[in-house]
């Protein structure tokens, strides 16, 4: 089976999404590179954050939370 998915590879190499980087065997989606790049913000660590704000009002919900902070220049939007 190993060898089926490294054939595949030598047709359809996979590519970093965030820098178009060639991904190593043991990386998926994205590479260990852009990773460490990622820019979390936590919001899961308080209540009353950023992003909950922005729903109050509008739809009843108990909490909100988001894992990356995306801005139009970011690679996490692509």
């Amino acid at each position: 089976m190993l060898y089926l998915k490294d054939f595949a590879n030598l047709l359809f190499p996979a590519y970093c999404a965030g820098c178009d980087c060639l991904l190593a065997q043991s990386e998926s989606g994205i590479c260990l590179v852009c990773q460490t790049k990622l820019p979390r913000i936590h919001q899961h660590d308080y209540r009353d954050n950023k992003l909950e704000r922005k729903f109050w009002g509008r739809v009843d919900i108990q909490m909100s939370t988001a894992f990356l902070k995306m801005t139009k220049q970011s690679f996490v939007r692509k």
